[in-house]
């Protein structure tokens, strides 16, 4: 009988173990430590390929504006063929072009272009300041408006153009300027 009683022990022990095993106590607790990592990368380009050149203006003495429209709206030309034109009686001589923005990316995605205000890109031959107006509605995506969408693998040309109107009695001299022009990709 010592026999078993000596079982009947170690079946109540073990018993008891499980009991306190199953109650929810965790009997041991381990922290494991995972790293992460990530490859960016992007293949997007933005380059001015042709910058915003109104070419040699024979102004009249009482001022004139200058117009390049590279939006293609209208029945204009418009994109990389937009020359200057005057009003009135100035003449444009020389080689004018619209401005050139190549996005590149083998992604698809829409492009929102925002240029300057009105009145704020000033060009000047350091005597007599002008400004660059109506740049949005003389600028496009390809032949299209100032929103597009690029399709992966293929260039996407923004083309830029406006206007500067010259105040009579506009000294004669090289104008200069610059301007801001944000892309938004969406």
């Amino acid at each position: 009988m010592k026999k078993f009683g000596k079982s009947s022990s170690l079946l109540v022990g073990t018993a008891l173990l499980g009991a306190v095993a199953l109650s929810g106590t965790p009997t041991m607790a381990g922290t494991v430590n995972m790293t992460i990592a990530a490859t960016v990368q992007t293949t997007l380009t933005e380059t001015v390929t042709t910058n915003l050149d109104f070419a040699t203006i024979e102004l009249i003495p009482a001022g004139d504006t200058i117009t390049i429209d590279a939006s293609g709206g209208g029945g204009g030309a418009g994109g990389s063929t937009a020359t200057a034109v005057a009003t009135g009686g100035s003449t444009v001589s020389g080689v004018s072009t619209s401005g050139l923005i190549t996005v590149t990316s083998p992604v698809t995605f829409d492009i929102d272009v925002t240029y300057e205000a009105n009145d704020t890109v000033v060009v000047t031959d350091g005597t007599t300041n002008t400004f660059l107006n109506d740049i949005d509605a003389n600028s496009g995506c390809g032949t299209t408006d100032t929103t597009c969408t690029h399709t992966g693998g293929t260039p996407t040309e923004i083309h830029v153009g406006g206007a500067i109107t010259f105040p009579s009695g506009s000294t004669t001299g090289s104008y200069a300027g610059a301007m801001d022009i944000i892309l938004v990709y969406s």
